[in-house]
């Protein structure tokens, strides 16, 4: 089985960071908080998402499947 280019990974990881539909819950968690409180949250989601997508980059480079599992 031929392992998919680096750039088709890209695009999905793009849309699973981009999907509208968390964008629009985040968009309406951040109207009820403070400008610096939204900040912080930015941070701690950011981190989280970080930690996450490394993981998978760890379990993909050692298994030699990527995040789709092709």
């Amino acid at each position: 089985m031929k392992k998919k280019s680096n750039l088709d990974i890209l695009m999905i990881m793009f849309g699973f960071t981009f999907f509208s539909g968390s964008m629009l819950i985040g968009q309406k968690l951040s109207s009820g908080v403070e400008f610096s409180d939204f900040l912080v949250c930015i941070l701690i989601g950011g981190t989280i998402l970080g930690i996450f997508g490394g993981i998978l980059g760890y379990i993909g480079a050692k298994t030699g499947c990527k995040s789709d599992f092709s």
